[in-house]
């Protein structure tokens, strides 16, 4: 029998409580099931559970972090929330407000949050976990960085690019003290803060932060990676911004060369490259182009995700504009309906 992996949690979870099984032995195998497709052992499972259980039954913060992670694994953010709640509330009680592991759950839980786009939340978690760090640690220390780079992607998805910035900035005193300026570290927050800078309209600016970023990586990498394409899309967005499509058409096109080296063929970074080379090629008069490389961003993005998918009606209304701007009246309002 194969059963849905959620389903299959809550009957092991509901299981141990009636046998009075230990439930830190239970999150084992919660987390060894949510790893896998293949559940036919379950019952086995539980039988071997219930032979080597020690059997209190009492919540601990581990039991709470294992559960949390594999709740997490099948995509359920409010159940892996609840428990890492949990596990915060038994640290807090176990260790007192300024202790490591109390920051690293409030971090935790300010991940998830931002996951499910409770940034409100997240940003109270983030300021919490890094009132501890400086407590122990001090300020220069790389979880403290780690978590102001945090904050700012929060402060940043709230629309406030300019406090994102802030914190960006002090992450990068920190770790420019501690790593230097040819760490990745350095590249992802100069990433970060040329995206900030393009949130605020200032496109030159943030080209030179992508240009920091990109030089770092490609020192350090010597090799195609995802975060160098990455980088490349990013300047090819801000030089389409800017009105030279045919500097974003490289850019574009250097990050699908990457990607296609870096992932298999239908993957939804590549389609990606494909639906911004094609929209490239769509402002230049190249309708035609701009098809083509829609069609084959549809193509992966329905093997990936089926056709009941944001991206599939991105794809479906990009080539409904194409075929209208051509003429092709009927041709693109079918794409629309299907958008």
């Amino acid at each position: 029998m194969t059963l849905n992996r959620q389903l299959l949690m809550e009957r092991l979870l509901q299981y141990a409580r009636e046998k009075g099984i230990n439930l830190l032995e239970t999150s084992y195998v919660a987390t060894a099931i949510s790893e896998r497709l293949d559940d036919d052992n379950i019952l086995e499972l539980m039988g071997v559970l219930a032979v080597n259980a020690v059997g209190s039954g009492i919540h601990t913060a581990k039991l709470c972090d294992r559960l949390s992670r594999a709740w997490d694994t099948v995509g359920q953010k409010k159940n892996a929330i609840e428990y890492t709640l949990k596990a915060l509330e038994l640290d807090l009680s176990s260790y007192g407000n300024m202790h490591s592991a109390v920051s690293e759950r409030y971090n935790a839980i300010g991940v998830s949050f931002n996951g499910i786009g409770k940034l409100d939340k997240a940003i109270s978690c983030f300021n919490k976990a890094i009132e501890v760090d400086l407590n122990i640690f001090g300020e220069s220390h790389p979880r403290v960085s780690a978590r102001y780079n945090n904050l700012g992607m929060c402060w940043r998805s709230l629309g406030d690019a300019q406090k994102a910035i802030e914190c960006y900035e002090r992450a990068i005193t920190i770790d420019l003290a501690i790593f230097g300026d040819k760490h990745p570290r350095i590249s992802t927050l100069y990433n970060n803060v040329g995206l900030a800078w393009a949130t605020l309209g200032d496109l030159h600016k943030a080209i030179n932060y992508y240009n920091k970023a990109l030089d770092i990586d490609l020192k350090y990498y010597g090799m195609a990676t995802s975060e160098i394409a990455t980088i490349y899309n990013n300047l090819g967005l801000a030089w389409r911004t800017l009105g030279d499509v045919d500097k974003a058409i490289g850019f574009y096109t250097q990050a699908l060369e990457i990607d296609m080296l870096v992932y298999e063929d239908n993957h939804p970074s590549i389609a990606r490259d494909y639906t911004n080379i094609g929209v490239a090629w769509s402002l230049l008069g190249d309708k035609h182009k701009g098809i083509e490389f829609y069609n084959k961003a549809l193509e992966i993005d329905i093997n990936v995700y089926g056709t009941a998918h944001p991206d599939v009606a991105v794809d479906y209304n990009n080539l409904g504009m194409a075929w209208c701007t051509l003429g092709f009246i009927q041709k693109g309002i079918e794409y629309y309906k299907k958008a």
